[in-house]
């Protein structure tokens, strides 16, 4: 038996094809690594800052206890988004296939569109928070208990988990991976598809005209309460001297708005378009018109609450700092 090899054999065993380079690459092949890249950023940031954000919360004292709750449950929806949706679609993403099964397909077609709209109205509860302690700022502590706070949270996240309910036995529990989604959802046909996200739509178009609104009527109050200020204290500061107002709160309470309503309400209306016009879908198209402002969302809220607060500034700095002294703890124990 002659078990050595020809050159013919030893050439084609030791040509090797040289690295595509990324003029090499296709158009849909670039668009899945940038999509790739993007999506790993974004899981990063939601799995990172707002499980941080919660344990920041319960270092800050100067925070009202009823308004914690309202943010934790807007931190721990904004997690959920990341846990449920965001790690999902990066595996898929890196994978080019569902990777989990039948029953966290199921789980996630659940669970995310609770997590999305419990964001919002979390949101909307922080908005009426916000507006009785200006408003009635004597009589918040008699309307606004910690129970009540608790009962209106759960209630919220009870109303999204009813409608996902619902959506499930109109499809009959099936889940459906979309490959060009990267999820999992309860749609049974395209129809169904459209009238969920119709319904979806209207009831976050509804709560951020409510959120804006009451926006609306606190900078008003702010403004009328400027001006009394001012014509107060007009003689001591001087006629050519104005009190200036602190309106950090409510420029950071719109930017959060603007977000939400950017981050929610658009990517269903993208969707709604695309459906009745018979668009044909494709990856890059609906991550970067659906997926990407949905997460954007999720992560800038702690970006923008948490960061521009001083305190919870000061607690986050403190909580890094521990945890920066608790590794080097531990890397110095491992030397030794």
């Amino acid at each position: 038996m002659n078990s050595t090899q020809t050159n013919t054999d030893l050439d084609a065993y030791n040509v090797s094809n040289p690295p595509a380079t990324w003029d090499d690459i296709t158009e849909d092949g670039r668009a899945s690594i940038i999509i790739c890249i993007v999506q790993v950023f974004s899981m990063i940031l939601l799995l990172t800052l707002n499980p941080l954000c919660l344990l920041v919360l319960r270092r800050v004292d100067n925070i009202q206890d009823t308004t914690k709750v309202f943010l934790r449950s807007l931190t721990m929806a904004d997690l959920g988004v990341g846990i449920f949706y965001s790690l999902p679609i990066t595996v898929s993403a890196l994978s080019g296939d569902w990777l989990f099964g039948d029953v966290l397909c199921m789980l996630q077609a659940l669970l995310q569109p609770v997590c999305f709209g419990s964001s919002i109205l979390s949101l909307f509860l922080l908005t009426i928070d916000r507006y009785i302690s200006v408003v009635y700022a004597l009589r918040y502590p008699s309307i606004v208990t910690e129970t009540r706070a608790r009962v209106a949270v759960c209630c919220a996240w009870g109303i999204n988990l009813s409608l996902t309910i619902w959506n499930g036995f109109e499809a009959r529990w099936f889940a459906l991976y979309d490959s060009i989604a990267l999820e999992c959802d309860f749609a049974n046909s395209n129809a169904h598809f459209l009238r969920i996200m119709v319904i979806y739509m209207c009831l976050l178009l509804s709560t951020m005209l409510a959120i804006l609104a009451t926006y609306i009527r606190l900078l008003m109050i702010s403004r009328r309460h400027a001006r009394r200020i001012h014509a107060d204290n007009q003689v001591a500061l001087g006629a050519n001297q104005h009190a200036r107002q602190n309106r950090k709160y409510l420029n950071t309470f719109l930017i959060m708005v603007v977000s939400g309503m950017l981050g929610n309400l658009l990517p269903s209306l993208f969707t709604i378009v695309l459906l009745l016009q018979h668009v044909e879908l494709t990856q890059a198209l609906f991550f970067s018109l659906v997926v990407m402002p949905i997460q954007t969302n999720s992560w800038l809220n702690v970006m923008i609450y948490y960061l521009r607060n001083k305190d919870i500034r000061q607690a986050t700095r403190a909580v890094l700092i521990s945890f920066s002294t608790f590794f080097k703890r531990v890397l110095l124990c491992r030397r030794n």
